[in-house]
């Protein structure tokens, strides 16, 4: 894993997206670890009973996927500060989905170097799954 400086971000950076296409077994695991029972993410039955053609992911799961964008980014020195979203439609195994981020800020204070992103998911049809906001703190190279 690379280190990426602070002195290195300009506003407009787009992250490389990170894709990941989640499997029913990806799912299944993230569940049990999760230890939850809520039907729509373990039953194929409980969730087209809700409406869904099928299990979905849970919010959390997807949210995990932009953490891994932002701290496979940020480097070993780099920290993922904040990150906030908001959902706008479920995702399901075997969706394709892209992970990205924008730099739309940069600030030093108290000592930190701050980026300030814009990020989402975007599934194989081009629609937002997720979108929302991250702090990421870095290093600088002085």
């Amino acid at each position: 894993m690379s280190q990426v400086y602070f002195e290195d971000v300009d506003l407009g950076y787009e992250l490389a997206p990170l894709i990941k296409e989640p499997t029913r077994e990806q799912l299944d695991a993230f569940t049990k670890v999760w230890d939850t029972s809520t039907g729509r993410f373990i039953s194929d039955e409980a969730a087209r009973a809700e409406g869904f053609t099928g299990v979905i992911l849970p919010g959390n799961m997807s949210m995990a996927f932009l953490a891994q964008l932002l701290t496979e980014w940020a480097g070993p020195s780099g920290k993922l500060r904040r990150l906030e979203v908001n959902f706008r439609r479920w995702v399901q195994p075997g969706d394709r989905l892209a992970c990205m981020g924008l730099v739309t800020d940069t600030d030093t204070n108290d000592g930190e170097n701050k980026v300030m992103l814009d990020v989402h998911i975007e599934n194989q049809n081009g629609e937002r799954a997720l979108q929302g906001t991250a702090i990421v703190v870095l290093p600088g190279k002085r």
